[in-house]
């Protein structure tokens, strides 16, 4: 036999995060329904809740705030600071309730609570860097009563603001203006007592004459000082106020500033796929599961040799499960030749006589696959002997329908080989021999371990063109382990349903640290369709035609379909393959050439 080993030294298995761009295409291309849901779910709400909202306008205004002169201060750096805080202040005050209710008033509106938070959510005033000029932005929902309040409230705002600077000058204004007024009285009351006096008066008139247009002339004097001192006052008032200009009126908004129906949609598109996108990255960040046949090979390094695919009769040990023998001409059949094929060409510089196929974890399909892996062989045309090495969990005897005992286990405990062809029973393959698994034995791993398995294994090596050994899991028992370091390699295979990486990966290195060669990996139960579509193999959309006995004429063939599918098997471009029309598979060809040649 041919069948040739990978070089010696097999690269040692590492976890590596997978960065690269192919990785997130995959990750993409797996996942884009999921993104697009988020997305028009998202989207679909945002559009639902912007609609239905009630627009908001939004206008606006700038005043300029001319502060009082001081004469007491001539530094106009000072003045400009001064000046800045000033506005900062009054952007604060403008925004106080006493200054809405009273522009609501004299628009005659109502100035309950309940209306403000309705027609003005929103007034803000902010002065523009370090000048006194001061931005107003009012929003709400009534254009015209927004336009009309922000155009009132500069005229109101300035008169609460007089009022407040004023209101400590009107005590002293107070006082003057009640002495001003006494003086006045007292005034005419001097005036009057003059004119009573007349012209013609005496010497005692004459005196009370002389004495009270001397009090007329103080009480003159009094009162004109004291109006000189209320002007002053009022002078002083005024310059004390600060006057506020508009210097941008408001104008009528035209589309409203919220809400934004395009952006939010937008935004609520980007937000879905986001949060859809993070919720991917956790499930593939925690999900400890293959994700491609490209993450089996990087993690395991170790190649692919053929990918199984998801069979029903595959999961019960039984006859039926050989359907390489009741369904030679199926199309599952394929897959076990496609791994023929490729454990032929795994390596053009090296023999393969004995393989050992194992697993990671129980019922993972080993012993199915090892079963019909050993039938396409011979049916290639070489000799083929498959040992059950499994003496814990056997299952070829079941599977081929042979007795359990003598098998492996008496071979083993026995001192000589001389009964050993009779305990390799035929099958309905003439090139396949099987030795069963034996009576149970208490010590498995003593009696694999033992020189007499290694004897064995040269024996049946003499007798056959391959041996084929089903093993225990890898990470169930050391007995795959023990055998693996006898066999030229082993072959582990993969159930993609159930395996995890760590698993997968735990048992690769197990066998390494024994230096037993790994030749590859056996991926099975692969779904043609949905998540494990890049497992597959091709030949789902291959069309098989098979030639009856009876029926040499030019196209009389049979064409065999794949499960399920219609009258035409329609597939991607690059997914099309050349129909096969001869009878022998090449690879089986391939075989029959390869075996006349001497080893």
């Amino acid at each position: 036999m041919t069948v040739q080993l990978p070089p010696t030294g097999t690269p040692q298995p590492q976890v590596e995060a997978q960065d690269s761009w192919r990785a997130y295409l995959e990750l993409l291309l797996r996942w884009w329904w999921l993104l697009l849901i988020a997305a028009l779910l998202a989207g679909g709400v945002a559009a639902l809740i912007s609609y239905n909202q009630t627009p908001i306008y939004r206008t606006g205004a700038k005043l300029l705030i001319n502060q009082a002169s001081s004469s007491s201060s001539m530094n106009l750096v000072q003045d400009m600071t001064t000046s800045g805080r000033v506005a900062q202040t009054y952007a604060q005050w403008m925004s106080q309730r006493i200054v809405i209710e009273r522009t609501l008033a004299q628009l005659g509106l109502p100035n309950d609570p309940g209306f403000i938070a309705q027609q003005i959510p929103l007034l803000t005033a902010t002065p523009v860097g370090d000048s006194q000029i001061i931005q107003v932005i009012i929003e709400g929902p009534n254009r015209e009563l927004l336009v009309a309040f922000a155009r009132a409230l500069p005229t109101v705002f300035a008169q609460w603001v007089q009022e407040v600077q004023t209101s400590r000058y009107a005590e002293t204004k107070g006082s003057l203006v009640t002495r001003l007024d006494d003086l006045n009285r007292q005034i005419e009351t001097t005036q009057n007592t003059i004119n009573l006096l007349g012209e013609a008066r005496d010497f005692q008139q004459q005196l009370e004459y002389n004495r009270l247009a001397e009090d007329l002339s103080r009480l003159r004097n009094n009162y004109n000082s004291l109006a000189t001192t209320y002007e002053t006052l009022l002078m002083t008032e005024a310059q004390s106020v600060d006057t506020i200009a508009v210097i941008e009126e408001a104008a009528t908004p035209g589309a409203p500033v919220r809400p934004t129906p395009r952006r939010n949609i937008a935004l609520a598109l980007a937000v879905g796929a986001m949060i859809a996108g993070a919720l991917i990255f956790l499930y593939e960040l925690y999900t400890d599961r293959f994700r491609s046949s490209d993450e089996i090979r990087h993690i395991l390094a170790s190649p692919i040799l053929g990918a199984i695919n998801r069979i029903e009769k595959m999961t019960t040990h039984s006859n039926q499960a050989l359907i390489a023998i009741n369904e030679p001409r199926s199309l599952s059949v394929e897959a076990f030749r496609r791994l023929r094929t490729n454990l032929r060409f795994a390596d053009v510089d090296s023999k393969l006589h004995t393989l050992a196929v194992t697993s990671a974890n129980p019922n993972e399909g080993k012993s199915i696959i090892t079963a019909n892996l050993a039938v396409v062989m011979a049916q290639a045309g070489l000799k083929v002997i498959l040992v059950d090495a499994d003496l814990r969990k056997p299952k070829q005897h079941h599977i081929f329908e042979l007795t359990r005992a003598p098998g492996l286990s008496d071979a083993l405990i026995n001192d000589t080989f001389d009964g050993l062809d009779l305990m390799l029973q035929p099958t309905a393959e003439p090139n396949l021999r099987v030795l069963s698994v034996g009576r149970k034995a208490p010590n498995p791993a003593e009696l694999l371990g033992s020189q007499r398995m290694h004897d064995l294994l040269a024996t049946l090596r003499d007798q056959a063109d391959l041996v084929l050994l089903d093993t225990p899991p890898v990470l169930a028992v050391s007995d795959s382990q023990i055998i693996g370091t006898q066999v030229d390699a082993s072959m582990i295979i993969l159930d993609i349903t159930q395996t995890t990486r760590r698993m997968a990966l735990t048992a690769v290195e197990a066998l390494d640290q024994v230096n037993a060669r790994v030749i590859g990996i056996a991926i099975n139960r692969v779904a043609s369709r949905g998540r494990s579509y890049y497992y597959y193999n091709y030949y789902d959309t291959y069309e098989y035609y098979e030639r009856d006995d009876d029926d040499d004429r030019p196209g009389g063939g049979r064409a065999q379909r794949a499960p399920g599918r219609g009258k035409r098997a329609w597939s991607l471009p690059w997914r099309r393959h050349t129909v096969a029309r001869a009878s022998q598979p090449p690879e089986q060809q391939a075989y029959a050439a390869t075996r006349a040649q001497p080893e």
